[in-house]
């Protein structure tokens, strides 16, 4: 059984908890996504179905810290600069995982298929 030694909010809706458990320490960290999750929810049902010219950047998807810090830990990239960057194949596959995950699609504010280059 988990010993909670320390919750505390750490701002933007994060929570981090600090247990001991069978003699080692475990960190969480929490975020409360319901009113980003709303808001996407919004820009997704105003957004036109095409994107239009490539030349334009488009917002796509808002995440959670957690949300881009688990998939940094989850890709292949060795630092948070090369993840961030999209500096490395293993970046921009991490970052095309993230974008058009079934499991994620709470987090988009676009509908469409995105392909993340390689910087």
């Amino acid at each position: 059984m988990a010993d909670l030694l320390k919750a505390e909010r750490i701002g933007g809706g994060r929570e981090r908890r600090i247990y001991r458990e069978d003699e080692k320490l475990v960190v969480t960290t929490t975020t409360d996504a319901s009113k980003l999750v709303s808001q996407n929810k919004r820009q997704y049902n105003d957004a036109p179905e095409r994107f239009g010219t490539h030349e334009r950047l488009h917002k796509v998807a808002d995440f959670t810290p957690d949300v881009v810090e688990a998939a940094y830990r989850a890709s292949a990239c060795k630092t948070w600069q090369e993840f961030m960057q999209v500096r490395s194949p293993e970046a921009r596959k991490a970052w095309n995982l993230l974008l058009n995950s079934r499991d994620l699609r709470a987090f988009r504010t676009r509908p469409g298929r995105v392909e993340v280059k390689q910087r």
